[in-house]
């Protein structure tokens, strides 16, 4: 996927531990393991809040 402007995400070191070790489980990049996520979160936030 390509972009032409990143998005700087901060985390904590105990949720940059987990998502590397989540990243190495699914040998994805941590990039490509953060978008995941946010795929899904966004999803359930939209459902939550009966957004389409």
């Amino acid at each position: 996927m390509q972009s032409d402007k990143p998005v700087a995400v901060r985390f904590t070191p105990e949720e940059k531990a987990e998502l590397q070790e989540l990243s190495q489980r699914e040998d994805r990049t941590m990039s490509s393991m953060v978008r995941i996520i946010y795929l899904i979160g966004l999803a359930h936030f939209k459902a939550s809040r009966g957004l389409k």
